[in-house]
């Protein structure tokens, strides 16, 4: 392909992965380990320095450049999902560039651009607020300096490859494993150049001495990962799949085999290198197996065996898939002008790939790009949420509460640990429970007695029981549930006692009553009636919700059941203004109302005003 169309070309594929990482990048909530990001590793670095440093496994450059990135940018969900977008964007020109160096032709650079740009595992992390990303494309372009380094052997070169190198490590410890790769493929060029890059990876050294240092304090502290351990299964199964075509997003992804698309791909790498002696088969070769190896020794230590922490391997896959395809194109095509022979690598003119390799790998890479359509429709729709949804739970507490309630958090454990998403998206004061050496019984009556009413909020399961300590208190009078969460609302006790009421109707008496929630529009509130006798089985209750001119807004009908019942009303589409609430009892079959008595015995009509109140608009 000719210089004038190919560079245009690849101004459209990067035109195209900036839009894919950009489109609905605010859409899903964060998950807990972005606002964890976003709240501790963009704290100050004199804060970051005295403690989060030398306990979380990450090293300063991602601490000091999401700090300064917030800084710059703010703390919303865009600015911060921006960063990890706009730095996984140089992988499209890092492939591109790759490409050409391995000498696999520019048809072939500009597939590997457009896998790059579609791939709907960098995608997925460019839309979060991590460092996995930006660690995917920086390393990219470092192991195009290295061979361009390695073929030119300039000081500028060298010292361009070292720098960003070390950025890189800064960004991410396991760059480490990519920093093995580099030093295999030095072995090629070593007698040329050992002096040049002896000289250069001491300076390399010097600039890692304070990453050295970190590593050193983390390896002491105690930390044990969040993922898995070691696990062939695991291996064969997910990572190949993942990093093609991201983490349960396609359907149909997830129903081909993950063991055939590994062991496919390990074959066609053996394949396509043993019959071309291409370097660029061989580079997928050392980048496939030993990162991988690496991960899985380190992983038998500590629990990281998860595809995200070796997604620098990416380019691997993308260089097998494109550099069968530029096999196929014209020999015209495929040696830009500038481009050396390696010293490393022999290409018989002769050689070219089985027809059957050629024809299965064309296959893959055709299942590739429908299964990575499949799982982007699947993300953008929704389909496959990063996390629950924080931003709708604390918009839900925000609109519903106030200063007399109480917001209960149920924790998986007796830790009382609560994800940092929560704590990002409500600002409220809020208890977890369970404590730690504390009876769940004992506190869920103490938050009764105090507040109004009490949001339990389920983030998950319940082992210890916290919704039972509720119920063996009070009774739940209504919920809410959200994606991911469910919110059980308990009325409080003796310090909110009910409004006196001492009314007869239909051969039952109240006691008194209660309106529990903030009337707010599109908003619920609800009624409790403490009945002293429970009236006739046919005799129904009605709560009327109606505006000054008689007509009413909302309503909740049905039987008295038990001494203290409960009624919703739901104030969805009722519009801000003053509203007057009032209640009587029916016969269902017939219409006819009960009338009603006061306490003096004198009859009051068929229906009583309880109160008047204002539905407030949107804040």
């Amino acid at each position: 392909m000719k210089f004038r169309l190919a560079h245009p070309l690849l101004i459209l594929i990067l035109l195209l992965a900036f839009a894919l990482r950009v489109y609905a990048i605010d859409a899903q909530p964060l998950r807990g380990d972005e606002a964890f990001a976003i709240r501790y590793w963009a704290q100050p670095p004199t804060v970051v320095l005295e403690t989060l440093a030398w306990i979380e496994p990450h090293p300063y450059g991602t601490f000091f450049g999401f700090w300064a990135w917030k800084s710059l940018a703010g703390e919303t969900e865009l600015a911060m999902r921006l960063l990890p977008a706009l730095l996984n964007l140089l992988g499209v020109a890092g492939v591109y560039t790759l490409a050409l160096r391995l000498r696999i032709g520019r048809t072939a650079a500009l597939l590997a651009a457009l896998l790059w740009a579609v791939n709907p595992n960098l995608i997925w992390h460019s839309q979060d607020a991590r460092n996995y990303a930006a660690w995917a494309g920086m390393s990219v372009v470092v192991m195009w300096l290295l061979l361009r380094a390695l073929e030119r052997n300039r000081r500028l070169d060298w010292l361009l490859y070292i720098l960003i190198e070390t950025l890189t490590l800064y960004v991410f410890f396991l760059e480490a494993f990519l920093l093995v790769v580099h030093g295999v493929l030095a072995l090629g060029y070593w007698r040329n150049t050992r002096h040049s890059r002896i000289t250069h990876y001491v300076l390399l050294l010097v600039l890692l001495l304070p990453w050295l240092y970190q590593v050193y304090r983390l390896a002491g502290s105690g930390y044990g990962g969040t993922a898995a351990g070691a696990d062939v299964g695991l291996l064969l199964r997910d990572f190949a799949p993942e990093l093609l075509f991201g983490e349960r997003l396609s359907a149909f992804g997830a129903a081909m085999p993950g063991e055939f698309v590994t062991l496919w791909l390990l074959a066609a790498t053996l394949l396509w290198w043993l019959t071309t002696r291409a370097r660029a088969a061989l580079l997928a070769l050392l980048l496939l197996v030993i990162p991988t190896l690496l991960l899985f020794i380190v992983s038998t230590r500590v629990d990281v065996f998860r595809p995200r922490y070796i997604i620098a391997i990416t380019p691997a896959l993308i260089l097998l898939l494109a550099g069968v395809a530029g096999r196929l194109t014209p020999r015209w095509a495929r040696t830009p002008r500038w481009a050396r022979t390696p010293r490393w690598s022999w290409t018989p003119r002769w050689a070219s790939l089985h027809p059957v390799t050629q024809v299965l790998t064309g296959v893959l890479l055709l299942v590739t790009l429908l299964v990575g359509y499949d799982a982007l429709e699947t993300y953008y729709t929704g389909g496959a949420p990063k996390a629950p949804d924080w931003r709708a739970l604390g918009s839900y507490l925000e609109w519903n509460t106030d200063d007399t309630d109480a917001v209960v958090l149920i924790g998986a454990d007796d830790t009382a640990a609560v994800d940092p998403a929560f704590m990002y998206y409500y600002g409220g004061a809020f208890e977890v429970l369970p404590q730690p050496d504390e009876d769940a019984t004992v506190a869920a009556a103490a938050l009764l007695e105090a507040h109004e009413s009490v949001y339990l909020v389920h983030a998950g399961s319940d082992p210890l029981g916290i919704e039972a300590a509720f119920n063996a208190n009070t009774q739940a009078i209504g919920g809410q549930a959200l994606r991911g969460f469910r919110v059980m609302v308990y009325v409080g006790g003796q310090a909110n006692a009910m409004q006196p009421l001492a009314v007869s109707m239909g051969d039952g008496r109240l006691a008194g009553w209660r309106v529990v929630g903030v009337p707010r529009q599109d908003d619920t509130i609800w009624l409790l009636l403490n009945w002293a006798v429970l009236p006739d089985t046919r005799w129904k209750t009605f709560v009327h919700l109606s505006n000054n001119e008689g007509a009413v807004v909302a309503q909740a009908d049905h039987y008295p059941m038990q001494p203290q019942d409960v009624y919703t009303l739901s104030l969805m589409r009722v519009p801000a203004g003053s509203y007057m609430l009032h209640i009587g009892l029916y016969d269902e079959a017939t219409g006819e109302r009960a009338p009603m008595v006061d306490s003096n015995s004198a009859e009051i009509g068929d229906r009583i005003l309880l109160t008047t109140t204002e539905v407030t608009g949107y804040r």
